[in-house]
């Protein structure tokens, strides 16, 4: 059996601890880079979501505000906002935005934008358009130019450590009643 392996040997203590070494130089590598990866997606996800949650709350207002024919706008960053108008056959909507409190896991104080809908004196129950919002970066203001009024809203949301924020300049289709009437 010697005589057919000839000079051939295995592999030597050195030959192994080199193949280990870089073997788990390699492993650490791929671990860093997936740790990294997880991360990042943590980041990404929390940047979506938050600036979802901007874009469903204008979404919703502006839906709501192009439809307007009576404006009100509440005394805290425009909340609770109410816009109401009356349908070609004689129905009114009515639609109230009001911020109830609510905590994120790290103790933040938020909103939780809810809307409620009317008609005809009948609410058909409340719904969440937007969490996670933060108070000091979303209000309604009334921008009143010589001509036109339009609503001018900014959200902000806020998701673990990832914020976004947006700006919506809403123009109402109809003449607009702005409550309270600025003088």
């Amino acid at each position: 059996m010697k005589r057919r392996m000839g000079g051939r040997r295995g592999l030597t203590m050195v030959e192994i601890m080199v193949a280990l070494a870089v073997s788990a130089v390699i492993l650490i590598g791929a671990l860093v880079l997936t740790r990294y990866m997880i991360v990042a997606a943590d980041d990404n996800r929390d940047k979506t979501f938050a600036s979802l949650q901007v874009q469903y709350a204008g979404f919703w207002i502006s839906e709501d505000v192009v439809q307007a024919q009576i404006v009100e706008l509440g005394d805290y960053h425009g909340l609770p906002l109410t816009l109401t108008w009356t349908e070609p056959d004689d129905t009114v909507n009515e639609v109230v935005y009001t911020a109830g409190n609510m905590t994120d896991v790290f103790g933040n104080n938020l909103w939780r934008l809810e809307r409620e809908q009317w008609i005809d004196s009948v609410s058909l129950g409340k719904s969440v358009v937007g969490e996670y919002i933060v108070p000091a970066s979303t209000e309604c203001v009334r921008n009143a130019h010589e001509f036109v009024s339009s609503l001018v809203l900014r959200v902000g949301a806020k998701v673990d450590t990832s914020e976004a924020v947006n700006t919506y300049e809403i123009h109402p289709r109809s003449f607009t009643q702005w409550l309270p009437e600025v003088t």
